[in-house]
């Protein structure tokens, strides 16, 4: 038996075959249904005065909106509208949670729910977060109004501790899995067996830079330099500068002088946010950071440190980029550069979002064309780093959570 927070909290366990049951409805890719659903779960995580300032609340809640799927579902109807084949769900989707983004895994479920897929959805027993606890709350509150219990079928959240008893039971027992987590973890899932024709979603680790132009940031006022410090701030700090699309890097674009007065001025305004909103494991995350520091000096990576305080650590680095060892926690590189066009030497399969500042639409075209063939997926402006989009690391989830039958007329009178 395994133990279950789902839809029915006071129910402690569910039966495997239960599970993995057949649903006795069926939903509509886009259903109505499934949009008011989750636009009420929105209004209702937006709602709360205890949560509806916390950045991932905020981001799912707005991702949620009716106006924000809709949006989506047009963007998609070239594929999705056609009578060439239907779109149909691709049945049951597993999806394992990660540890260092708390909320990640809640997109890959509506997604998937939004394309008419029953969704099973592993929580760690060990992941301790209220954030996804209140979702889940909210989640069960909504699926308890009438309208919207036929989607209790559709959501089976549960947790358990690591058992590849269960995890083989549940892959045995799928058309797709949705791997969160990193390297470690799409390699262990990979060796559990599956049927050859369950469809696996890989995310493994990857890692995100930030490019500033150095004379547009230093030319700022004061108030403006904080806006942008603070929207730096959220792209870096919010899942402990872990989450996948979180930076590591911030590349200034300008001359040696612009660099060094962009430093000083980010560190200026960076700083005291950081110090006053960031409470994350504080004297743990201090003593890696200042013992990441030495380890870096003592390897002779870096140049110069911007650093007064606990809470940011501004790391000028030597050119061997591919080879470093990243923090967490507020410990960012900086790597200067003179033109657009050396950011292609400086990236690998691995990196996953560009954030920028102060770019011309032109230069923009001109970073996007510099990366031609290379990994990076997407380029965002700062403070949108962390916002979910339904194309992550390459893939349209949407197309990716559901399968095409093709369909032929026949000619015949």
């Amino acid at each position: 038996m395994i133990t279950v927070t789902q839809y029915c909290p006071e129910k402690k366990t569910i039966n495997e075959t239960e599970l993995i049951s057949d649903v006795s409805s069926s939903l509509a890719v886009f259903d109505t249904v499934t949009i008011s659903f989750l636009n009420k779960v929105s209004r209702l995580l937006l709602s709360d005065k205890n949560y509806n300032r916390t950045p991932e609340i905020v981001a799912l809640g707005f991702w949620l909106r009716r106006a924000n799927i809709e949006a989506m579902q047009k963007e998609n109807e070239h594929w999705i509208k056609t009578t060439n084949y239907s779109v149909n769900p691709l049945g049951k989707v597993f999806h394992v949670a990660p540890s260092n983004v708390d909320t990640i895994f809640l997109y890959s479920l509506c997604i998937s729910l939004l394309m008419g897929n029953v969704n099973i959805v592993r929580v760690s027993s060990s992941f301790n977060s209220l954030v996804v606890d209140f979702i889940i709350t909210c989640i069960n509150k909504i699926l308890a109004e009438n309208e919207f219990t036929v989607l209790k079928q559709y959501i089976r959240i549960i947790t358990y501790e690591h058992d590849e008893t269960i995890n083989s039971f549940i892959s045995a027992n799928v058309n797709s899995r949705v791997i969160w987590g990193g390297d470690a973890t799409v390699l262990h899932f990979r060796n559990i067996p599956t049927p050859v024709y369950t469809k696996d979603i890989l995310f493994p680790n990857r890692i995100s830079y930030s490019l500033f132009k150095a004379s547009a940031y230093n030319n700022l006022s004061i108030e403006e330099k904080k806006t942008c410090a603070y929207n730096f701030f959220n792209d870096g700090y919010t899942f402990d500068q872990l989450g996948c699309s979180s930076p590591k890097i911030i590349f200034v674009l300008g001359s040696k002088d612009e660099k060094d007065q962009f430093v000083k001025e980010l560190y200026m305004h960076l700083s005291p946010i950081a110090e006053k909103r960031y409470y994350t494991q504080t004297m743990l995350l201090s003593s890696q950071k200042y013992n990441h520091l030495i380890n870096d000096a003592i390897l002779n990576k870096i140049i110069h440190v911007e650093h007064s305080n606990n809470s940011v650590y501004l790391v000028e680095m030597k050119d061997r980029i591919l080879t470093i060892e990243f923090c967490q926690g507020g410990y960012f590189y900086i790597k200067q550069i003179n033109e657009i066009g050396e950011l292609k030497d400086m990236v690998c399969e691995a990196i996953q979002t560009l954030s920028y500042y102060g770019l011309e639409p032109d230069e923009i075209k001109a970073v996007d064309k510099s990366l031609y063939g290379k990994r990076i997926d997407r380029i965002v402006p700062v403070g949108q780093a962390l916002a979910f989009h339904y194309i992550w690391d390459g893939m349209n989830l949407f197309e990716e959570l559901s399968r095409k039958r093709v369909i032929e007329l026949s000619n015949n009178i």
